[in-house]
Protein backbone atom coordinates (compact mmCIF):
# COMPACT_ATOMS: atom_id res chain seq x y z
CA UNK A 1 0.00 0.00 0.00
CA UNK A 2 1.10 3.53 -0.55
CA UNK A 3 1.63 5.88 2.32
CA UNK A 4 -0.66 8.84 2.52
CA UNK A 5 0.61 11.87 4.39
CA UNK A 6 -1.48 13.22 7.21
CA UNK A 7 -3.31 16.48 6.88
CA UNK A 8 -2.15 18.68 9.69
CA UNK A 9 -2.52 22.26 10.67
CA UNK A 10 -4.88 24.73 9.16
CA UNK A 11 -3.96 27.35 6.68
CA UNK A 12 -6.14 30.24 5.60
CA UNK A 13 -7.80 30.12 2.21
CA UNK A 14 -5.94 32.12 -0.39
CA UNK A 15 -7.68 33.53 -3.46
CA UNK A 16 -6.52 31.92 -6.67
CA UNK A 17 -4.97 34.25 -9.19
CA UNK A 18 -4.50 33.18 -12.77
CA UNK A 19 -0.77 33.09 -13.39
CA UNK A 20 0.33 34.17 -16.83
CA UNK A 21 -3.18 34.92 -18.08
CA UNK A 22 -4.26 38.51 -18.52
CA UNK A 23 -7.58 39.37 -16.94
CA UNK A 24 -10.19 40.19 -19.57
CA UNK A 25 -11.85 43.55 -19.40
CA UNK A 26 -15.64 43.86 -19.66
CA UNK A 27 -15.29 45.57 -23.04
CA UNK A 28 -13.35 42.56 -24.35
CA UNK A 29 -16.00 40.03 -23.34
CA UNK A 30 -17.24 37.75 -26.08
CA UNK A 31 -20.69 38.70 -27.25
CA UNK A 32 -23.15 36.06 -28.50
CA UNK A 33 -23.38 35.62 -32.22
CA UNK A 34 -26.50 36.88 -33.94
CA UNK A 35 -26.89 33.51 -35.64
CA UNK A 36 -27.79 31.70 -32.40
CA UNK A 37 -30.91 29.59 -32.62
CA UNK A 38 -32.88 27.19 -30.48
CA UNK A 39 -34.47 23.97 -31.68
CA UNK A 40 -37.45 22.71 -29.71
CA UNK A 41 -38.52 19.09 -29.61
CA UNK A 42 -41.88 18.11 -31.10
CA UNK A 43 -43.17 17.45 -27.58
CA UNK A 44 -42.21 20.97 -26.49
CA UNK A 45 -43.93 22.42 -29.55
CA UNK A 46 -47.14 20.52 -28.75
CA UNK A 47 -47.04 21.64 -25.11
CA UNK A 48 -46.62 25.22 -26.25
CA UNK A 49 -49.68 24.94 -28.50
CA UNK A 50 -51.69 23.32 -25.70
CA UNK A 51 -50.92 26.19 -23.35
CA UNK A 52 -52.40 28.59 -25.92
CA UNK A 53 -55.78 26.81 -25.93
CA UNK A 54 -58.61 28.49 -24.02
CA UNK A 55 -59.61 26.82 -20.75
CA UNK A 56 -62.69 24.63 -20.99
CA UNK A 57 -63.95 25.22 -17.48
CA UNK A 58 -67.57 24.45 -18.40
CA UNK A 59 -66.63 20.96 -19.58
CA UNK A 60 -64.41 20.41 -16.55
CA UNK A 61 -67.24 21.41 -14.20
CA UNK A 62 -69.68 19.11 -16.04
CA UNK A 63 -67.34 16.10 -15.81
CA UNK A 64 -66.64 16.77 -12.13
CA UNK A 65 -70.36 16.84 -11.46
CA UNK A 66 -70.87 13.56 -13.36
CA UNK A 67 -68.08 11.91 -11.37
CA UNK A 68 -69.56 13.17 -8.10
CA UNK A 69 -73.01 11.85 -9.09
CA UNK A 70 -71.60 8.51 -10.23
CA UNK A 71 -72.88 8.99 -13.79
CA UNK A 72 -69.56 9.52 -15.57
CA UNK A 73 -68.54 5.89 -15.98
CA UNK A 74 -71.02 4.42 -18.47
CA UNK A 75 -70.89 1.09 -20.30
CA UNK A 76 -69.99 2.89 -23.54
CA UNK A 77 -67.07 4.74 -21.95
CA UNK A 78 -65.75 1.60 -20.27
CA UNK A 79 -66.04 -0.35 -23.54
CA UNK A 80 -64.16 2.42 -25.35
CA UNK A 81 -61.42 2.45 -22.72
CA UNK A 82 -61.03 -1.34 -22.89
CA UNK A 83 -60.90 -1.22 -26.70
CA UNK A 84 -58.27 1.54 -26.64
CA UNK A 85 -56.21 -0.41 -24.10
CA UNK A 86 -56.39 -3.58 -26.21
CA UNK A 87 -55.32 -1.62 -29.29
CA UNK A 88 -52.36 -0.08 -27.43
CA UNK A 89 -51.28 -3.53 -26.25
CA UNK A 90 -51.54 -5.02 -29.74
CA UNK A 91 -49.58 -2.08 -31.18
CA UNK A 92 -46.83 -2.71 -28.62
CA UNK A 93 -47.33 0.62 -26.87
CA UNK A 94 -47.80 -1.02 -23.47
Amino acid sequence: MSDIARISGSQPAVPVQGQGRPQSKPSEAVRPSRSDQADFSPAAQILSKLSDLPPRMGLVAEIREQIANGTYETEERLDGAVDALAEDISDGLL
